[in-house]
């Protein structure tokens, strides 16, 4: 319940901490997954939430032309805590690209809104 409000919390220090110091947004994008990482891990509501999230902001990311915080936006938190074994990881990709599709249709309602 409390996740969405969360997430929009974490963007919000994002936005406030990139204004403030100047700082690319691969800089805060890297403290900002892991955050969001550590939120869903110890207080939050699992893993799926985690991965929908990260994967609404990849897509976000990607199709705002910001690569290289694209590339940070990947779950290298979650590949860490696996010991990069990519067996076990198959199991966490569907609600990543339940977070990827989510990203996807925001994308283009937002287009489709500034038309």
């Amino acid at each position: 319940m409390l996740d969405p409000l969360v997430g929009l919390v974490l963007v919000g220090i994002g936005v406030w901490f990139v204004r403030r110091t100047r700082l690319p947004w691969e800089a805060a994008g890297v403290w900002l997954n892991l955050l969001w990482f550590l939120y869903q891990h110890e207080l939050g509501s699992g893993w799926v939430n985690y991965l929908r999230g990260l994967g609404l902001a990849f897509m976000l990311a990607a199709t705002g032309r910001e690569y290289a915080l694209a590339w940070v936006l990947t779950p290298w938190p979650l590949l860490l805590l696996l010991g990069f074994n990519l067996s076990a990881w198959v199991l966490y990709l569907p609600p990543l690209g339940e977070g990827l599709m989510a990203g996807a249709l925001v994308y283009l309602l937002v287009g489709w809104m500034r038309r």
